[in-house]
């Protein structure tokens, strides 16, 4: 390969030269700008498993530990649990524009009604924080910065920073559509296999949103566990409570006769 060559190639060619590169870089840079960043958080739920104090009992309890775990996760990935976290987060109302924009940034209040159909919104600035709202049934209505927005199955309060938008542009999506996705986004794994810690971790767009979802999930999931704990021990004080009565009772016949 003669380099003189290959100079006399690009002269020859020095728009195709310049151009083919500068296109790349133009398209890249369009891709960027117009892809949403997804953002990816996470937390990590350590379970603690009884302690008996008995050794063999400890060590039947080790063997049995990854089923333990297994049971964990697969609980972590159900449906009721995503369930909670879609309605408490309302993750079925989602901003389609402005892009790049959290949620939280355009509204301080979002409750949703998990049987609510599908619409998609669209909020038209009018001046002097008045937004003009479309696309319920055709009906058109002027809502102000910091005003409830009460509509079918929506309740929204626009955020002072929402006035420096022209459109803003929601869709609330179908209760189950919404858990589905949920659930689809919700990664729960098992870092290390020799240590008692599950990974749960969520992809968003929003970028708080992505933060939100791990942590509601991790309380949802401690707080459950924590009842059925309480229930038990308050099933087992219950027992013993009628045996100590049944004992007492024998007691009683045998210092009789």
């Amino acid at each position: 390969l003669d380099l003189g060559e290959v100079f006399r190639a690009a002269r020859r060619h020095r728009w195709l030269s310049v151009g083919v590169p500068l296109a790349l870089l133009v398209s890249t840079g369009a891709f960027l700008w117009w892809t949403a960043p997804v953002y990816e958080a996470g937390t990590t739920i350590r379970i603690d498993q009884e302690r008996s104090g008995v050794a063999i009992i400890e060590a039947l309890k080790t063997l049995s530990s990854g089923s333990k775990i297994t049971t964990e996760m697969e609980e972590l990935r159900s449906r009721t649990l995503a369930e909670e976290v879609v309605d408490s987060l309302a993750l079925d109302l989602a901003v389609v524009r402005p892009r790049k924009v959290s949620r939280s940034v355009l509204f301080d209040r979002v409750e949703t009604d998990p049987v609510a159909r599908d619409v998609r919104l669209t909020l038209e600035r009018r001046g002097n924080g008045v937004f003009r709202v479309s696309g319920v049934d055709g009906v058109e209505q002027d809502v102000q910065v910091g005003q409830v927005l009460n509509l079918p199955g929506v309740t929204l309060v626009l955020a002072p920073a929402a006035a420096s938008h022209d459109r803003i542009v929601i869709e609330h999506s179908a209760f189950n559509r919404a858990v589905r996705d949920a659930q689809q986004r919700i990664d729960v794994s098992r870092p290390n296999r020799e240590a008692d810690f599950i990974r749960v971790r969520y992809e968003s767009t929003d970028r708080e949103l992505a933060v939100a979802v791990p942590d509601v999930i991790a309380r949802r999931f401690i707080a459950r566990r924590n009842a059925v704990r309480t229930h038990e021990a308050r099933r087992t004080a219950e027992f013993l409570e009628e045996q100590l009565g049944l004992l007492d009772g024998q007691l009683v016949v045998a210092e009789e006769e």
